[in-house]
Order: structure tokens, then sequence, then C-alpha cells
């Protein structure tokens, strides 16, 4: 309550600041054009530097700016235009004439944002589940965030440290994260970069029209028709990363004079086999929207896109497999089948998306802003099983030489052996009962003892968003927006391949492990899927394992007012918003009958939040911004649940996580120098983490909650951009943060091949640990060239480290040290190699980039190259996982060993484009 009513105090300050310096407003105009063709420019963002204030030319290249009085900065930018920065002293009622601009061609294919840079989530790296995620960042103005897309990606940082869940996407507004689990879904619009192109980025905390501030920042991507640039563009992609190739197409035709518009794009991208052996990479993208302007005050668009993919993964491994294999890029997910490549894991996905937006200035002061969004589909991921067999995997701690020297030629278990999968199917003759069949009560036939399953998510989702904007006068604005979301996603295991096999019956292979009470005379009922469907007998295409829907609905609102003066900008918002989610089990699960079939309880959740910031101009060129915000947040369905395949029991005391945050930012825009320093300070708390793993002690599946986990943030960043020459810049980036543990969470251990749950209480002590997934100190330095002749390129050196393994919370508790005699030098020595934290190498890579751009008549040809990590270092590490199981009794780390994820070597990505 003190934050909160600290951060009133200062907007109401700043609030009555605000109205003792309003003065009269003086204005800057001119008229924008085009240096190769001549011709006026229609649509080119016109605003003051730091400020809130920004116009558009009219269609004659013309704008009028209402400026403050002093030293300014006017910024005039435009999409595939170099932007410019023109700095000029206004008096009080200045009517200022610039004549006329113009705007040479971009020949740098970086702001064409052509260049994806895939940041992992530390779940997604270790291989442990799929991450819907493939989060894309994307070029800047901001120095320091243009770098750490381009240059810092090979690292898998993260800025600030915190992962995507904290940063939030909308699309014409619509926000667009996931709902189950929070994460931004770049991939479900992948290969549509020309159509997506045009966004609204804030940084940090930093406040926009669309959203409240998030702490991982907000993005708006605007695929208004109308907002597209008019014409042709063909391109082809040439790489040796993800995939091989890309061919893409897009065409847009601006606002016509019947008042419609239209944009239609395409892209295929393609590799037979990727970077990393046994991956290949298929996949297709759509994109079309249309938008009436109904009259001056109406418009109305719509939309639609999916991008359906297909692509095998690989796979973390201990250091042992790597160096038997004789590589950093050895993938334990593959293997022959008659003489074919063929990955156990292939992750699909499809889930088209439909948007309706209604645009409505209602007048000079007052616009309202309508969407809806429905999507639909599916996503999955396969993965080999086994019943009644030996362990398949590669790396599965019985099939590695641990402690012995041994070649790859003799590392008997190097591949999958998908022959011998086949072979032992059809040598598995088996009878079951089959009650559900009434004419057949045994069925006969070849049990699989190898097969794939293929885990998916087929959802549905709904949103729906008002929002308001209200200019009350030149010095304040208001904005307001209302929100629903509605997701219902069913969650299930199919069966993909039986492998030669006839079919498999959906029993549970754990359970006979379970509760030692248990009555066993009742254990075939206990090893039953779904006791709805005894002994249930499933062919490839059918349901087993589990399926459960998570039902989940959000309404907030959020107000926002904005106060402008002549030497500074202040806002303040609030927040809103009621969650509420329940689970509902389509299978009674022979092990929790009560709690796993039907409707669950709900669980409802009220937050909410207040931000306030600041801009202060010091002068035109030096201007100070600052950042407060607090809020609650509805934990979500994902870390809330112990184990929803099974049964529907949630997380005991289950609470919202608390966000507090704050940010400081010296901007400097002169001639020579541009860029910023930023200072920030996040803390988070009561967030909740749920594991599943084989637990050693129990020899059982277990679920391993840890909650009141809390998390402290701070660190600096500086970008700065440097002009030496007109031709040549220098750019500066550094990245300073602490990312840690702030308590010592609670841990409930709960069994999940039992009837009974088990409960063990222990304390995790990992408080001053670091959180893992990303460097938490990065440096670049990078000189670049211009060429007036549309030529250019950059070299940059770029420093990390200080990046950590994620840890198994169960070494780091009482249990998995006991028995040692910790003040003997050995109990001593032992007791440190197990609870301390593993830390990431630091590396240096050395980056390319350079572009060519040609215009013949009122055709444009582009060619842009980047070369990352030219030394070809293959030894970079840029993450990994320790293995959740633990050997209590040896506790001997050398059986479970760390997993491991390497960057690629030299990589190249090539595109050549083609724009009428």
């Amino acid at each position: 309550m003190k934050r909160i009513r600290f951060i009133i105090l200062v907007f109401l300050s700043f609030s009555l600041l605000s109205f003792s310096l309003r003065a009269q407003q003086s204005t800057v105009s001119g008229k924008i054009f085009d240096t190769g063709s001549q011709e006026p420019l229609e649509g080119i963002t016109v605003a003051v530097d730091g400020r809130s204030m920004k116009t558009t030319t009219a269609d004659d290249g013309t704008f009028i700016l209402s400026v403050p009085d002093g030293s300014i900065v006017l910024i005039i930018d435009a999409e595939n235009y170099e932007k410019q920065e023109l700095p000029l002293n206004i008096t009080e009622g200045d009517s200022r004439n610039l004549g006329e601009i113009y705007l040479r061609y971009s020949s740098s294919a970086q702001q064409d944002g052509e260049t994806p840079v895939i940041s992992l989530s530390e779940s997604e790296m270790s291989g442990e589940q799929e991450q819907m995620i493939s989060g894309m960042l994307h070029s800047s103005d901001d120095i320091f965030v243009s770098t750490a897309a381009y240059n810092f990606g090979l690292a898998r940082f993260n800025i600030r440290g915190y992962d995507s869940r904290y940063s939030k996407v909308y699309m014409n507004g619509l926000p667009m994260n996931d709902m189950k689990s929070g994460w931004p879904v770049w991939s479900d619009w992948g290969g549509l970069n020309d159509a997506t192109r045009n966004k609204e980025i804030h940084y940090g905390l930093n406040s926009g029209d669309f959203s409240m501030p998030a702490i991982g920042g907000v993005t708006n991507i605007n695929v208004r028709p109308t907002d597209q640039y008019p014409g042709f563009k063909g391109s082809y992609a040439s790489a040796n990363k993800n995939y091989r190739n890309r061919v893409m197409a897009t065409y847009s035709t601006g606002l016509m004079d019947n008042d419609w518009a239209f944009t239609l794009s395409g892209s295929r991208r393609w590799a037979e086999e990727g970077y990393i052996k046994g991956t290949f990479y298929d996949a297709y993208a759509y994109f079309f929207a249309a938008e009436k302007k109904i009259n001056e005050n109406h418009s109305v668009s719509f939309t639609t896109f999916g991008a359906p993919r297909e692509r095998s993964k690989r796979g973390g491994a201990p250091q042992i497999a790597y160096d038997l294999a004789g590589s950093n890029y050895y993938n334990p997910y593959w293997g022959y089948q008659n003489g074919e490549k063929r990955n156990a894991r292939v992750a699909h996905e499809y889930k088209p998306a439909f948007l309706l937006n209604h645009y409505w200035d209602v007048n000079d002061k007052l616009e309202i802003n309508t969407g809806f969004a429905y999507t639909f589909g599916k996503r999955g991921e396969t993965r080999l099983t086994w019943y009644d067999a030996s362990d398949p995997r590669p790396t599965y701690y019985r099939n590695l030489p641990l402690g012995t020297e041994e070649s790859s030629e003799t590392w008997d278990h190097k591949r999958l052996n998908w022959d011998y999968y086949y072979f032992a199917n059809r040598k598995n003759l088996y009878a079951v009962d089959n009650p559900s069949n009434k004419e057949e009560d045994e069925y006969v036939g070849n049990l699989s003892k190898y097969f794939v399953e293929d885990g998916i998510v087929d959802h549905k989702r709904f949103l729906a968003k008002t929002r308001i904007n209200y200019d009350v006068n030149e010095l304040i604005d208001l904005t307001g927006a209302l929100n629903y979301k509605h997701y219902r996603g069913r969650h299930y295991k199919e069966v993909d391949d039986l492998l030669g096999g006839d079919f498999w019956v959906d029993i549970d292979k754990f359970a006979e492990r379970g509760d030692p009470s248990w009555d066993y005379e009742n254990l075939d009922n206990i090893k039953q899927n779904d006791l709805n469907n005894y002994n249930r007998i499933v062919t490839e295409g059918d349901k087993f394992g589990y399926d459960y829907d998570a039902v989940i609905s959000e309404s907030n609102f959020w107000s926002k007012a904005d106060f402008s003066s002549s030497n500074s900008d202040y806002y303040v918002g609030l927040g809103l918003s009621h969650t509420s989610f329940y689970r509902e089990g389509y299978m009674q699960n022979g092990k929790f009958p009560e709690s796993s079939y039907g409707v669950s309880d709900k669980h409802n959740f009220l937050n909410y939040r207040i931000n306030a910031g600041g801009t202060n101009k010091i002068t035109g060129r030096h201007i100070l911004q600052w950042n407060l915000g607090y809020r609650t947040k509805a934990p979500y369905f994902t870390e809330s649940y112990v184990s929803p395949r099974t049964r529907d029991h949630v997380v005991d005391d289950l609470k919202s996580e608390e966000i507090f945050s704050s940010d400081l930012t010296y901007n400097i825009r002169t001639p020579i120098v541009q860029g910023r320093a930023t200072a920030y300070y996040t803390q988070l708390r009561n967030q909740t983490d749920i594991v599943s793993f084989y637990h050693d002690r129990y020899r059982s599946f277990v679920n391993y909650v840890m909650d009141d986990i809390d998390k402290e943030y701070k660190g600096f960043e500086l970008g700065l951009r440097t002009n030496i020459t007109s031709n040549f810049s220098v750019k500066s980036v550094a990245a300073i943060g602490q990312y840690t543990y702030s308590s010592r969470p609670n841990v409930t251990v709960i069994r999940d091949n039992t009837s009974k749950v088990t409960v063990e209480d222990q304390t995790v002590y990992v408080e001053d640990f670091f959180v893992s997934g990303t460097p938490q100190t990065a440096f670049s330095l990078g000189i670049k060239y211009d060429s007036p002749k549309y030529w250019w390129f950059e070299l940059s050196g770029n420093y990390f480290q200080d990046a950590y393994l994620s840890f198994n919370p169960a070494r780091r508790t009482a249990a998995a040290i006991s028995g040692l005699d910790l003040n003997s030098p050995y109990g001593s020595k032992k007791a440190q190699e197990i609870t301390e934290q593993e830390q990431i190498e630091g590396a240096f890579t050395l980056d390319f980039t350079g572009g060519k751009s040609w215009k013949i008549d009122d055709y444009y040809i582009s060619l842009f190259l980047s070369a990352d990590n030219l030394l070809d270092n293959t030894d970079i590490r840029t993450g990994g996982y320790e293995k959740l199981r633990f050997d209590y009794q040896s506790k001997d780390l050398d059986n479970f060993p760390p997993r491991y994820y390497y960057a690629y070597g030299r990589t190249y990505y090539l595109i050549l484009s083609f724009r009428f």
C-alpha cells in the first residue's frame, strides 16, 4: 500500500504541475518528398522526439504539427526511408514553415525487419515440454534493442532477464498472448514478415495507447491494409539455419479510389535437413486483409492469416554424448528407418485467425476502436514411448557409457533404432480382455512395445476489445479500454504410429509401482486411464492416456490519462481484471476416479494495477524518462494445476503474483551521439512453478510444486550510436544485470501414480541463486559504413557472460545432502557439488551484416547478407538444464548429468528482394 500511495502522490504532484504550465502552442509545417521520384509522400510520421505530439502527412505530402516552445528535435520517420532528425528552437506562438523536405530511400535492409532472431524460453531449450513461443525480436530505432535482437540472439539473450510471458503482443489492438501459459505465440504468423512489419513498440514500462505497460514491453502489430506500403514485394532467402530456403510475396493496393484497400501475402520456408542432423522444416503462411473506408468517420477491416508448419526438433544432451559423437550438435531424437532419417520429436501446428475491426473517428477529439478476433486449431508434438521394454533413448543414463572410455563407433545407443522397434512389435503377440467389445471378449494381435504418441492441444479462443481515446485539450489526453477473452483448449494424446504393431491397451504403465497400501486385487481398475472404457484397445488416430479441457475467461478494464506541458509529459494508468478458470475431464482415471471426470470447481481472481511515468525535457537533446508500476496478476492455468492430465487438484493456497517495477532513462540526441542509458529494478513475488519427473526416492513419477517464489531483477542498459563521419558510425551497447531468487521457496512433492496424494513439505535453499535462461551480462561494439551509393556494412564484436543452467530443486533440499558429514572435507565438498549452481562460460562472437540497393525506374532491388559467428566457434553453450532425477543413495551426479545446448557455428542469411 505504501508503494501505491507513493505513486498516487507522485502522479497528483506532476498533474498539478502540468496544469500550471499551460502555454500557447506553436506549430511546425512542411511538405515531404521522395528524393528519387520527387513525388510527395503520404502517411509519413512527424513527431517531437520524447513527446506524445505527432502527426502524419496528407496525400500531397504536407503536415502541420503543434509543438512546445524551446529546443526540440523533430523526428521524420517512414518505412523504407532514412529517418531524419531536425533540431529546432521554437519561440512562443511561432508558426515555423520548414518548406520542402526530401527523404532518401534506405539502403539498410535491417530496417526491413528481414532477419528473424529466435529467442527460446528456458523450457523450450530444455526439451522437457513444447513451448508455443517462437519469439521474434524485431529491429528498432532504439540502438540497445536492435542490438539485442540482431547481435545477442545467438546467446538467447532476454532483455532485462524476463521471460516472454512478461511481454504483451497485440494485433490491431487485440491481445494475442496465449491465455493458458502467457507466452506470445509469434509462430502463429511466422513467415509473414512483410504483412506484419508495421509495429508500435514500447519497451520496459513505457506507455502506449493500445495497452497498459508490461515489464517486458508491449508491441502492437498494425495489419490495416490502408497502412501498408502499396505495391508488390517478392523475396527469396537462403540460409543454413533451421530452414534453408524461404520464398515470400506480398501485394498491397493502398487506399483505392473506391475507398477499398487490400493486402495479400504468402510464404514458404523449408529444409530437408537444417543445421542440426536429423531435423527438417516445412512451413507455409498466408495472409489476407481488406479494409473499407465507409466515410470520413468510419472504417472497417477484416483480416485472416495462418501459418501451418511442421518441424523436427533437437534435444539437449550430456557432454559425454557430445564427446562420443565428436560434435556439439549431436541430436538424440533421430535414427535411421530403412536407411532414411527419422526424428521422434516432430512439432506441428496450424491455428488460423480471423480479426474484425471497426475504426470510428467520432470527431476531432474522440475516437472509438472496436475489435473482435477468433482463433482455433491444433498444435502438437510427437514423441517415442514404450511399455514392458527397455528405455530406447540414447541419452538415458543406462544407455550411456558413464565413467568409461568408449568411442562413438562402439556406443551402441547413439541413435534411435527404428528398425528394431518394428521387429520387437511384430514379435509381441498378445491377448487382452476387451469388455467394450461384446462380440469378442478377447483381442489378439501384436501389442506395440514401442510406438509414437502425439500430445495435442486443440483450442478455440474468442477476443473482444473496445478502446476509447478522448483529447480533452492540447494538454490532456484520456484513453480507456474494455477487454474480454475466452479460451477452451482440448488436451489429449493420440496414437500417431504403432510402428508395425496392431494395437495398444490404454493403461497407466507406472500405476503398478504406486501406493503400497493399495488393494492390489483392484489393481486392474487402478491402472485404467479411463474407467468408462475399461482396457480400451486403441489404434492409430485414437485418443488415449488423458483427455481434458482447460477453460479460461478474463475480463479487464484499464484507463490512462496523459498530461502535457511545454517541457514535460506525464501519465497515470489504472487497471482492473477478473480471471476465472476450471478443468473439465473426459476420462475417469483409475487412480483418481472422484477428481478426474467432469467439471471441476472454478477458480476466480480479482486483480488490479497502477502505472505512472513521465518524460522531462532538459533540452531538446537531453531527455529524462521515468516509470513506476505495481500490479497483481492471476496465476496461469499451467502453474495452477498439479497434474491436469489426471485430476483437477490445484496448488494449495493458490494466489496472485505481485509485480513491482521501475526504470529511469536518460536519452541523448545530438548530431554526433544518439542513444540512452537506463537503470531498472523489478520484484516478482508469489510465483509458482510445477515440474514433473521420475523421482528415484519415491520410485514413481512425481509433480514437484514450488510456491512462494520471489525474484529480483536489477541492472543497467546502455546503447549509443556515435557518428564519426557522415558515413562511419560506431555503436556501443552494454547490458549489466543481476537476476536472482530472493526467497527460499516451499516445495510439495506429489506422486502421480497413487490413489492417495503423498505430500512432503520441504524448503528449497535457492535464495541468491541466479535466474537461468539468459546471459546476465552482454556487450557489443560495432562499426558501420553507409555509402552514398546505397550500400552498407556493419561488423560487430559481442561478448556474453553470467548465464546459468536451470537447476533441479530436489538437489537444493536438506534431503539431498542428508547422511553427509558436513564437518568432514569429503562431506563438505560433496554437499557443495550437489547444491551449487553451474555457471556457463562466457563467449565472444563476431558478426557481419551488409546490403546493397538498386533503383531502376520504378523498380527496387535489394540484397541483404548477415553472417553470424564468423569465427565459427562451436563451443558456445547457450543454456541447458540439470536432470530432475537425483540418486539420493550414492549422491553421484554423474548418474544423471546435466543437458547442454550449443550455439550454431558460422551461419548466414542471404535475402534478394524485388519491389515495385
